[in-house]
């Protein structure tokens, strides 16, 4: 499937998140048919040389270097047992979200899939230290995997739709992955508050309807569009209100919030440029949702 792209690289560290990030990752590949790569990203120790001790003793071993390869090949076994085609494992050291960013150039990765939180210090940060960093910088979509076991596969998609350019790549990606786990996405646009009937003349609230009606009707032109493309039957909603809230309220409309996979353009129905900081939509829904959240940047 040409939107799904044949490398999906996972960053993974061995942690609950991660071990749920490592099952969507090796399902997405497998179903797409796409070669997983893994990384796993540690911070060296200070070494003999940078305490001014000279060369180290015999056998000595950077047992942060040592921690983190057992990790590694830990998840690659555990990866290569559920199915998965290894294409690569790769540890590197340093800032764990510029390695992710810098790997995922290096190999072209098409999709990123990480846990949002992990072990040790990453932990105790906040989850834009470091899945943040990485959607806002990644040159691919991110997958931001949590919610608990029951998280994957997802049980429905729900995608915020803007007419961007990454809300288009957003649905694409989210219609090609519905199709691989038989689902039917929902595509939510959001449109501002209108006046309420007691501040509106008749000409603004007909204007107001107009506008809901032209929104409704673009709408089901991408959801047709999408359906040519890829076979894959897609619902639509259009609300009035705060996007963040629209779209978490949408996700969370059944018992299984936490399967719900969310997407959507990085910039977050319109918002910063990408590099820069995501968009508050993509933010809010990034921090607040229950499930796996997918953000998607232009190309």
């Amino acid at each position: 499937m040409s939107t799904i792209t044949q490398t999906v690289l996972l960053a993974t560290d061995g942690s609950e998140d991660a071990a749920l990030a490592l099952k969507a990752a090796v399902d997405i590949a497998a179903k797409s048919g796409a070669a997983l790569s893994l990384v796993h990203v540690y911070v060296p120790e200070l070494g003999y040389a940078g305490l001014g001790l000279g060369l180290p003793p015999e056998g000595y071993v950077d047992e942060h270097k040592q921690r983190a390869r057992e990790i590694l090949e830990g998840e690659a076994k555990k990866a290569a047992a559920a199915g998965a085609k290894l294409s690569g494992e790769y540890l590197r050291a340093g800032r764990t979200w510029e390695q992710i960013v810098d790997l995922a150039e290096e190999i072209e990765a098409g999709l990123i899939v990480m846990g949002a939180r992990g072990t040790g210090a990453v932990k105790r940060l906040s989850l834009g230290s470091v899945s943040g960093e990485v959607a806002r910088h990644a040159p691919c979509p991110v997958l931001v995997v949590r919610g608990g076991k029951d998280a994957w596969p997802p049980s429905r998609i729900v995608v915020g739709e803007d007419s961007s350019e990454e809300s288009r790549r957003a649905s694409e990606l989210s219609t090609a992955l519905a199709g691989l786990f038989g689902l039917s996405p929902l595509l939510v646009r959001v449109v501002p508050p209108s006046l309420s009937s007691r501040d509106a003349t008749p000409q603004e609230e007909q204007l107001v309807a107009d506008g809901l009606r032209a929104n409704e009707e673009r709408l089901r032109d991408a959801a047709d569009k999408l359906r040519e493309r890829f076979g894959v039957d897609c619902d639509t909603r259009v609300a009035e209100g705060e996007a963040a809230a629209i779209v978490l309220e949408a996700a969370n409309s059944d018992t299984n919030e936490a399967s719900t996979l969310i997407a959507l353009g990085g910039r977050g129905l319109g918002g910063a440029t990408r590099h820069s900081e995501l968009g508050s939509t993509s933010t809010d829904v990034l921090h607040a949702a229950a499930g796996p959240v997918l953000l998607v940047d232009p190309a």
